[in-house]
């Protein structure tokens, strides 16, 4: 599926990346559009559950097959979302962004 659903949204094109989930900060998964919780459901930062693990690894391993996942760097932290493929529902991955110094 080649839908990105937020406006900025480019795709990952490092394989090699393998988020962690010390980095987590809130997961999403639900229905597309603008990710208000319509149909959906968010954990938040500090809620390292099943559910925000599964949605880690939901993401990780599309990165490591190549499937189009979108990315998004909104300053302090970097938004990855991969959507179903009959696009219909939608998973995000909320991390906190590297800094170098």
């Amino acid at each position: 599926m080649s839908v990105l659903t937020a406006e900025g949204l480019e795709l990952v094109t490092d394989r090699s990346i393998v988020l962690k989930a010390e980095e987590l900060e809130k997961t999403y998964n639900g229905g597309l559009g603008c990710a208000c919780g319509c149909g959906g459901t968010y954990t938040e930062a500090g809620e390292v559950s099943a559910t925000s693990i599964r949605r880690l690894n939901l993401i990780n391993k599309a990165i490591a097959n190549g499937e189009q996942v979108g990315f998004l760097d909104a300053g302090d932290r970097h938004i990855y979302e991969l959507v179903n493929p009959l696009g219909t529902r939608v998973t995000r991955v909320y991390v906190r962004a590297f800094k170098s110094f």
